[in-house]
């Protein structure tokens, strides 16, 4: 059975730091959801477009898979302003094709 684990327990880490970690505990995968302290991953460097192949191969050159990239967008019971917010990083990674 293969196990990953989420960047929701380690918001901090570098990419290097989640490698480590995953490695350690014998795990193969990891969500990511949250780096650098943000859930907003599309306002990160690390994660624009042109980007992504690097942060791929690099898990990919550890022998690990990114399991799901996700967000922490609600679009049940939303506060003010929630929704909009929500709709907006959806359509934001839909249009720059980062879930395709």
């Amino acid at each position: 059975m293969k196990f990953s684990f989420s960047t929701l327990g380690c918001p901090q880490h570098s990419f290097d730091q989640i490698i480590d970690l995953v490695r350690q505990v014998g795990y193969t995968g990891v969500e990511i959801r949250i780096y650098k302290n943000t859930e907003d991953l599309r306002t990160l460097g690390e994660f624009k477009l042109e980007n992504l192949d690097a942060v791929r191969r690099k898990f990919q050159s550890a022998g690990i898979e990114i399991t799901c990239v996700s967000s922490s967008a609600r679009f049940a019971y939303p506060g003010p302003g929630e929704s909009e917010r929500a709709d907006a990083v959806g359509r934001g990674l839909y249009e720059d094709r980062r879930c395709a």
